[in-house]
């Protein structure tokens, strides 16, 4: 019979293809309901315009389906909470700032979330400053 903790298992299978880390380490799992073999799993993504859905909803319904006693296996976008990188696990977090994949403002916990959501914010406006794209005027940033 499958169970919320084999399919918690079969999920570390689940690897983000950017970050190269499980999903349960990157706490990207939400919800989990067994229901007569039928598996429904939450799935939160880190950003908002993740281009890997279907390359997790594939990967989830592949490694919880083979699963003994898993009939049918459905993946929605959980939309009950945003992902905040205080999800991920603590090894999660030293593996990213290891390979500098951690912004430094997501490595302190002193700041509160809406000062790391401003300071977030102010890092995406420079970025496409940087990048030359349009800003919200219209007007393009050379570089």
């Amino acid at each position: 019979m499958v169970g919320e903790t084999s399919v918690r298992e079969a999920l570390r299978g689940v690897i983000d293809p950017e970050l190269n880390l499980d999903v349960v380490e990157l706490g990207m799992v939400g919800a989990i309901e067994i229901a007569d073999g039928d598996v429904t799993i939450g799935l939160r993504l880190t950003s908002g315009c993740c281009p890997f859905w279907d390359v997790f909803t594939e990967q989830v319904e592949s490694a919880v389906g083979a699963l003994d006693g898993a009939r049918r296996v459905s993946v929605h976008l959980d939309r009950t909470a945003v992902w905040r990188p205080e999800a991920m696990t603590d090894a999660a977090r030293q593996q990213l700032k290891a390979t500098g994949m951690m912004l430094p403002v997501l490595q302190s916990s002193g700041c509160s979330a809406r000062d790391r959501d401003e300071q977030l914010l102010q890092i995406a406006h420079a970025t496409i400053r940087r990048l030359g794209a349009p800003d919200q005027s219209g007007s393009t940033a050379t570089m």
